[in-house]
């Protein structure tokens, strides 16, 4: 059972109080979570649901699967921007508004993925072969203008062809896009806790190098990752074909949100069941410190408040809980 009713968090000077906000009945699979202006939208296998922030009761849903106008032919990756929702779904981009009205869908090509608009053009990462990603500029019409960045897959698994096992590493670097106020934010941990800013045509504006403290990974994480991929279905059959990995060092960071013209980076330095968070301005300047729950991965930030869904599985219903984010620390 991993019901959350209530906790406390303690980093001194400050409390941070966690509080269940709401039961929502009608969420069956969630991936994509975004709390924007007074609307939660949350993506659901083929259906999106919106729901009022001031009470949590729904205001719609929509969404099916299929091959038709506005309609999803696979699970959906979904985004909001100020003026639209933001739908990738297999061979298609689609736009509705944030009361779920179609206003416009592209076709899209195999291989591209995490398309986002961006100005008048679009981003998308692009996978060649099993270790390189490309990040690529397009126009409106989704025709191919530059690639802007290209690096590795930031991927856990790497095939060998010639090679009866492969490696399985069970932590990976973050490399990723983003889009924020028409500027696009690559992260990539490769380089360390490093982000990289283009403009919307995909020329370079500055990027950002911050300095911290490589965190090694204990035996113990090992031990307990280990663990859990051994107690997944299937492992019988695939532990003889896989050799598990390690880096010696966790990446700088794991996850990234933007909310309020800050970026928050969540990183592995974890202490009492919480993940220490980095918080910066759009140019990386440092402005403090807070926590994220280490067992969350469906969160939200807007308005320096942090939302997440947790399932109680004994009651088959996913759950809404909110917290005040405090940037408890200032300065270096």
């Amino acid at each position: 059972m991993r019901t959350l009713i209530l906790f406390i968090i303690l980093i001194l000077p400050g409390l941070i109080f966690a509080e269940k906000l709401a039961d929502l009945a009608e969420v069956m699979q969630p991936g994509d979570f975004h709390v924007y202006g007074d609307r939660i939208f949350i993506g659901d296998n083929n259906t999106i649901h919106i729901y009022s922030l001031k009470d949590f009761k729904q205001i719609k849903q929509f969404g099916r699967e299929g091959e038709g106008p506005g309609e999803f032919k696979f699970n959906i990756r979904l985004e909001v921007f100020p003026d639209k929702l933001v739908v990738n779904t297999m061979g298609k981009l689609i736009f509705f508004s944030h009361d779920g009205s179609l206003i416009k869908e592209f076709k899209t090509k195999s291989g591209m993925s995490n398309i986002r608009p961006v100005g008048p053009n679009f981003v998308a990462s692009v996978y060649e072969g099993s270790k390189t990603q490309k990040m690529n500029l397009y126009d409106k019409n989704l025709k191919f203008m530059d690639t802007f960045y290209e690096g590795s897959l930031g991927q856990t698994t790497y095939w060998h062809s010639d090679a009866k096992k492969n490696d399985v590493f069970m932590v990976k670097d973050y490399v990723e896009l983003e889009v924020y106020k028409d500027r696009i934010y690559v992260g990539d941990t490769r380089k360390g806790f490093y982000f990289a800013v283009y403009d919307c045509t995909g020329k370079k504006l500055y990027d950002v190098k911050n300095q911290y403290k490589p965190l090694k990974i204990s035996e113990e994480y090992k031990k307990e990752k280990i663990r859990i991929q051994q107690e997944r279905p299937g492992w019988d059959r695939i532990k003889n074909k896989i050799n598990i990995r390690f880096p010696e060092y966790f990446p700088a960071y794991h996850s990234v949100r933007f909310s309020d013209d800050k970026i928050y980076f969540v990183t592995f330095l974890n202490s009492k069941g919480k993940d220490e968070t980095i918080v910066t301005d759009l140019n990386g300047k440092f402005l403090g410190k807070t926590c994220v729950p280490s067992d969350i991965w469906i969160f939200s930030i807007s308005k320096d408040k942090l939302y997440w869904l947790v399932e109680n599985e004994d009651k088959e219903m996913w759950e809404l809980y909110g917290e005040d984010v405090k940037q408890l620390t200032r300065g270096n």
